[in-house]
């Protein structure tokens, strides 16, 4: 019976970003490539251009000596086409809102991957630079930050992280002396998260109780709230409420009806300014950027759709692809 109600609960989960597993997880569950190696592909010593007609035999095809089968959906070179670029990240975002896809040791792991990291703990208070906001806007406009970073800190790709500890840090830039004296119609702010990865047997970390913090610096991702600059490179699966910028490395998610990017030219999107008018507060949320950047000795392997998704950058990319922002930025704007 046990068995059933478990089984039962998976197949009615249902995740932020609108996947819904369709069975419970059975053990290893790898998915074979269905995209075939290129018929004039050719294997070449480094260095060694291809002859006329055929190209080289990457590491990230079928076939290859280094290829590995993905395990996670939509990995490596089956993963989907973005206009006339494959995103190799796009499996971290299906694995992130349904992380029992795969188990944890279903990929190779590296030194560090498996040591339980150090989260910093609430409440999360912010630092206040430039800000000629008057103090009732900065409290709310702060506590509206720390429910983010709540949120994000909470989510399944930075709970109980593995690998890696991560430390968010608030900053409210209130309206930036460099307009003027209230002279924007709404407050800036960043809230950046840095993921720093663990390295064994080195003196870059310190024991917090049973977990491992660590001083390496290595991933980070970004929270632009309000932002003045947010050009979208390459905007894939834009809605009503936000796009994917992947040139950028960065999602876009705003409120209201009017639209927060504008087309500057063919693949590139740019902010909307009007986007802030008519604000209810200086205190107002309007859009948020989630950026991520960073790497680790794992990175290249994202060029190959077989980042392990508890890297931290692959930790950074799967909160950046898998959370709800346009939903997030809404319950943050409803807080009084």
């Amino acid at each position: 019976m046990k068995t059933l109600a478990l089984s039962a609960a998976l197949l009615l989960l249902v995740q932020d970003g609108g996947l819904t597993p369709v069975q419970p997880p059975q053990g290893l569950r790898e998915h074979p490539v269905r995209t075939p190696v290129p018929p004039n592909a050719v294997a070449l010593s480094a260095g060694v251009a291809p002859p006329p007609g055929s190209i080289a035999l990457e590491p990230n095809m079928p076939g290859h000596r280094r290829f590995r089968p993905p395990l996670f959906p939509n990995a490596g070179w089956d993963s989907p086409m973005a206009g006339t670029t494959k995103d190799y990240a796009a499996y971290l975002g299906v694995y992130w809102r349904a992380p029992y896809l795969a188990p944890a040791s279903a990929m190779a792991a590296y030194p560090g991957l498996e040591v339980p990291g150090w989260a910093a703990p609430g409440p999360y208070r912010a630092d206040i630079v430039r800000s000629q906001a008057r103090p009732g806007e900065e409290a709310l406009f702060e506590r509206r930050m720390a429910f983010l970073a709540e949120r994000v800190m909470a989510s399944a790709p930075f709970r109980d992280p593995h690998g890696t500890s991560i430390e968010p840090e608030l900053l409210v830039e209130g309206y930036g002396k460099e307009f003027g004296p209230r002279a924007q119609p709404v407050m800036r702010g960043a809230i950046t998260f840095r993921l720093n990865v663990i390295q064994p047997n080195t003196g870059s970390n310190e024991r917090i109780g049973s977990r491992i913090r660590s001083h390496q610096p290595a991933v980070w991702l970004k929270l632009w709230l309000n932002p003045s600059f947010a050009n979208c490179e390459l905007p894939h699966g834009q809605t009503a409420r936000g796009v994917l910028c992947l040139q950028s490395r960065a999602r876009l998610a705003w409120r209201g009806a009017k639209p927060g990017v504008k087309p500057l030219a063919a693949g590139l999107l740019g902010l909307d300014p009007a986007i802030y008018a008519g604000g209810a507060t200086a205190a107002d949320l309007r859009m948020i950027k989630v950026e991520y950047g960073g790497g680790t000795a794992m990175a290249s392997e994202l060029g190959r759709g077989r980042l392990h998704p508890h890297d931290p950058l692959g930790r950074a990319i799967g909160a950046c692809l898998a959370l709800d922002w346009p939903a997030l930025l809404d319950q943050a704007a409803a807080i009084g």
